[in-house]
């Protein structure tokens, strides 16, 4: 992990600011086994769901090759928690 670095997308687009860019040179470097969500959601929603704060993208860049290791997400989305079980929650 030593050669590793962890970018955040929202650095990437405040440094680049262009958005085809990203996506074509950088975001669709990333390949996962079998063509999926988990690559989909990089190369064709990560930007969109980061300029509406809906999420945060990370990258997990290998820095003597530059390859795109990996990348995690954190979504912003609300926790719906039932009364009873809130209720259950704030006694512990």
């Amino acid at each position: 992990m030593k050669n590793n670095r962890i970018i955040s997308l929202q650095d990437i687009i405040a440094d680049i600011k262009d958005e085809e860019y990203i996506k074509e040179k950088i975001l669709k470097q990333f390949k996962s086994r079998d063509r999926n969500s988990i690559e989909d959601f990089l190369h064709n929603k990560a930007i969109n769901f980061e300029k509406s704060s809906l999420s945060a993208t990370h990258l997990i860049r290998n820095d003597k090759s530059g390859e795109i290791l990996g990348y995690f997400t954190f979504a912003n989305k609300s926790l719906i928690i039932e009364k009873e079980n809130f209720l259950n929650l704030s006694k512990t």
